[in-house]
């Protein structure tokens, strides 16, 4: 009973800072369930587990959605959710293209989440943000929220690792266009800054890592990381 209790407890903690990171509508207008079915397999590297919830078995991707996908079946403020629930169109490099959310999440205040579920690595990726401005307009459209999670970590936890000083650096490598790994790596990693402090202060002060190749850039505009820094500061 103790084990059973202490899990409960670690749930409600994951799920109640996935809560605080989510970039909900402003002004809010009435959110509306909607009925969802995945609209995609998963593929072969993936699996599945018996959903109470879903009353159908959940496919996941990655463990790391697994492990998500466990918290949503047993939080007691999720009354149902979906995953692959449906797709957006988004813009890059010129193209359109479509972006598959991994999902949707219904609770018992009647509010509705749209979920991304993505390890930290990735959270300032320039096509990922693409994705997720897109995905943040389609749910302001719906009186939704959107988060983004890596499972026991969120975005808004790295905020505060962003400084002035840094966001100083950032702004002189960027000031004649995107930086390139060289450049990034001499006058940031060689001078002692760290890859998370490049994150966080790309999240707080709004900035892309682009990989392969690799780059640096400034974001003019993104609703996405705007909502993530209007997030409250993190408690830990």
């Amino acid at each position: 009973e103790h084990n059973a209790q202490s899990r409960r407890e670690r749930i409600d903690e994951r799920f109640q800072d996935l809560l605080g990171s989510v970039v909900w509508t402003e002004p809010s207008i009435e959110a509306k369930w909607v009925e969802v079915v995945p609209c995609r397999q998963v593929g072969e590297r993936g699996g599945s587990f018996r959903s109470i919830k879903a009353n159908r078995h959940v496919e996941f991707e990655s463990d790391l959605e697994r492990r998500v996908y466990q918290i949503l079946e047993e939080s007691p403020q999720v009354t149902t959710y979906c995953e692959q629930p449906l797709s957006i169109e988004y813009t890059w490099a010129g193209r359109t293209l479509r972006y598959f959310p991994d999902a949707l999440v219904h609770l018992d205040d009647g509010r509705i989440v749209l979920l991304e579920v993505k390890p930290q690595l990735l959270w300032a990726d320039g096509q990922n943000v693409a994705k997720w401005d897109a995905a943040t307009t389609y749910c302001s459209d719906r009186g939704w929220g959107f988060a983004v999670t890596g499972g026991n970590r969120h975005p808004r936890l790295l905020l505060h690792l962003a400084t002035s000083d840094e966001l100083e650096i950032l702004e002189g490598l960027t000031t004649s266009g995107p930086a390139s790994w060289q450049a990034v790596s001499t006058l940031w990693f060689s001078a002692g800054h760290s890859w998370s402090s490049l994150l966080g202060n790309s999240l707080a002060h709004g900035f892309t890592l682009q990989r392969s190749p690799f780059s640096l850039s400034r974001v003019s505009q993104s609703p996405w990381l705007q909502g993530v820094q209007r997030l409250p500061p993190a408690t830990t």
